[in-house]
């Protein structure tokens, strides 16, 4: 009789350990704890007390802080890289006078948990136009999208409505991007994404959130794109600047969203 109700109780004892491991576990972590806050670690003179850790290099456009652990081929292969992309992204803004901007600095960490124990920011690159500065894993650290970041902010300034960041600084810092960090045509990947409806522009901005980042981001890129080649990247800095709701693509293109939107999608069609 006790064997029998040992058995039946089992289950219980065991539903009960578990219960006690796991919320023992929840107890025993917690996140770390950082120095200082997250602005305050990011500043170039606050990642520079540290002076053991870091190696530096210079080129024309760009001083570049890496951490002791990269490889330097890797560090070959970003200098060559950025100094190709500064030069890259001011064509496509029609910005003649980059070789009077201060020089770029840029980190580079061996992973995205020395990043993260260094910046307190936990994605692999992330950018900081107060500091002037572009934060990479160095897996990432090739690509312009960062510096399209920063040279858009700097130039344009930041979005008066956050609505329709997504489609703008997330579309363009990707569309500086296309067929270089990522080797194919924007147009071509934007049409077969949008075999499904909801990654159609106007949705986009509705939800403006990171869900399917990077095929929501193409799709922008691809609009961008389309937009700059168009009409010009001066409307588009125009659209940029005054960007606070649908009335300024009136204003600026003669055209609603909803026109530019469907003549996007034509272009796409009939564009091979």
């Amino acid at each position: 009789m006790l064997i029998l109700k040992f058995i039946k109780l089992k289950p219980i004892i065991d539903s009960l350990i578990v219960c006690m491991f796991i919320v023992s576990f929840s107890n025993c972590y917690s996140p770390p704890k950082f120095p200082a806050t997250l602005m305050e670690m990011n500043k170039p003179e606050y990642l520079l007390k540290d002076s053991l850790f870091w190696n530096r290099n210079e080129s024309k456009h760009f001083t570049y802080f890496s951490s002791k652990k990269v490889d330097s081929g890797f560090i070959k292969d970003i200098i060559e890289n950025q100094e190709n992309n500064i030069i890259h992204i001011a064509k496509i803004m029609d910005i003649k006078n980059i070789d009077t901007l201060p020089k770029i600095k840029l980190w580079i960490f061996n992973s995205d948990n020395e990043k993260y124990s260094k910046t307190q920011v936990k994605s692999n690159a992330h950018t900081l136009t107060e500091y002037w500065s572009t934060y990479y894993n160095k897996n990432n650290a090739t690509g312009a999208h960062e510096v399209g970041h920063l040279m858009s902010q700097h130039f344009w300034g930041y979005l008066k409505s956050k609505k329709y960041n997504f489609l703008m600084e997330e579309g363009f810092a990707f569309y500086v991007d296309e067929t270089r960090f990522f080797k194919f045509d924007f147009y071509k990947k934007a049409k077969v994404i949008l075999g499904n409806d909801k990654y159609r522009i106007s949705i986009i901005i509705k939800e403006n959130n990171n869900n399917d980042y990077e095929n929501k981001a193409i799709v922008c890129g691809a609009f961008d794109k389309y937009l700059i080649t168009t009409f010009g990247v001066e409307k588009f800095a125009v659209l940029w600047k005054n960007i606070e709701n649908e009335n300024v693509f009136n204003t600026t293109y003669n055209k609603s969203l909803f026109d530019l939107e469907s003549d996007f999608y034509t272009f796409l069609e009939t564009n091979d």
